[in-house]
C-alpha cells in the first residue's frame, strides 16, 4: 500500500499537468480570435475627401499622363545645409547659371515618351535675366504653344551632347537630348489635363502628405505587377522628425484589402506600421532631421 500512493499521486500530477497545459493552449486559442475579432484584422485609416485637396502652382507642371515625378520644396530644405548642390544649371554659351538659392522648387520627371524634364520654379530677376540671355543669342527658338524653346548646350558635366530651354510661366523648363526632349517639354505646355484633377491622385497626395507642407513629394506609375499595384506616392514631412508617407494605390478596395499581408511581407517591409485606406495601403516611417539625405534618396 506504500507502495503504490507514490504510483496514484505522479499520475494525479500527471493528469493536472495536461489539464493546466490544456488550459494554456485554449486560452491561447481564446485570446488570439479575440485579438482577430477585436482589430478585424489590418489596421484601418479614415479615407480623406478630395474636396479637402488643395492645388499648388507646381502642380500645374505634372501632366495627367507623366510616368514619374519628384517634387522638392526648395525652400523648405533650404533650413538643411550642405543639403544640395549649389548650381542647378550652369551654360556657356549662352551665359546662364542658375544657383540653388535662386529656386523655390524643382520638379524632375518622366513625360509621356521616357524623357526626363526638369522644372525649376524661378523669381522674376531669374526669369528675366536668363529670357535676355536666350533671347540676345543668336539661337532660333522653336515655338511650343507660342513660348520659344531654344536648343542649347548641355548644362556644365552632363555628357549629353544638347538640350532645350525655356522660361515657362514662373519656371524653367529644361530636357536633354534631341527631338524626344523638346517633344516632353512640349507636352508640359500644352497639356490640357493635369494630374491632379484626377479625385484618385488628389485623395493619395491627402494621404501621403498628411496634409503638411512637404519636404518632397513623388509618384510612380507601377507596370503590370503581381501585386496589383496601380502607382505609389510618397511625401516626407515633418518638423522635430522626419515622418514618411508610402501609399500604395489598387483598382478597387477588395483588391487592396486580399493583397495586404503580401504586399506588407514583399514590398513594404519594415515600416512602423501599415494602413488599410479605402483602395490604398498606407505605409508610415519616421525618421531623425539629420536623415533627411537618406529619406530623399528613398522618395
Amino acid at each position: 500500500m506504500t507502495k503504490e500512493k507514490p504510483r496514484r499521486k505522479k499520475k494525479e500530477q500527471s493528469s493536472n499537468k495536461a489539464k493546466i497545459i490544456g488550459i494554456l493552449i485554449i486560452a491561447a486559442l481564446v485570446v488570439s480570435t479575440v485579438g482577430i475579432f477585436l482589430t478585424g484584422g489590418p489596421k484601418t485609416t479614415p479615407l480623406p475627401s478630395p474636396q479637402n485637396f488643395k492645388a499648388y502652382p507646381w502642380m500645374g507642371y505634372v501632366p495627367a499622363d507623366v510616368y514619374e515625378f519628384r517634387f522638392l520644396n526648395i525652400t523648405k530644405l533650404s533650413a538643411f545645409p550642405d543639403l544640395l548642390s549649389t548650381t542647378v544649371i550652369s551654360i556657356s554659351d549662352p551665359e546662364i547659371q542658375v544657383n540653388i538659392t535662386e529656386i523655390t522648387f524643382g520638379i524632375d520627371l518622366i513625360a509621356f515618351n521616357y524623357t526626363g524634364v526638369s522644372i525649376l520654379g524661378i523669381g522674376e530677376s531669374v526669369r528675366d535675366r536668363v529670357s535676355e540671355a536666350l533671347q540676345g543669342s543668336n539661337i532660333t527658338p522653336s515655338y511650343s504653344h507660342g513660348v520659344p524653346v531654344y536648343r542649347i548646350p548641355a548644362s556644365n558635366g552632363s555628357t549629353a551632347a544638347g538640350a532645350w530651354l525655356c522660361v515657362y510661366n514662373s519656371s524653367l523648363l529644361y530636357s536633354e537630348g534631341d527631338a524626344a526632349a523638346y517633344q516632353a517639354i512640349d507636352s508640359i505646355i500644352g497639356t490640357n489635363q493635369l494630374l491632379f484633377d484626377n479625385d484618385s491622385y488628389k485623395t493619395g497626395y491627402l494621404l501621403a502628405t498628411g496634409g503638411a507642407d512637404s519636404f518632397v513629394v513623388s509618384y510612380y506609375r507601377a507596370d503590370s505587377n503581381q501585386f496589383n499595384i496601380s502607382w505609389i506616392m510618397s511625401a516626407a514631412f515633418g518638423t522635430t522628425s522626419i515622418v514618411k508617407h508610402d501609399v500604395f494605390s489598387f483598382p478597387s478596395r477588395e483588391i487592396a484589402s486580399a493583397q495586404y499581408s503580401t504586399v506588407v511581407k514583399n514590398v513594404i517591409g519594415n515600416a512602423s506600421a501599415v494602413y488599410l485606406s479605402g483602395s490604398y495601403m498606407l505605409a508610415v516611417d519616421t525618421y531623425p532631421p539629420s536623415d533627411i539625405r537618406l529619406v530623399l534618396m528613398s522618395l
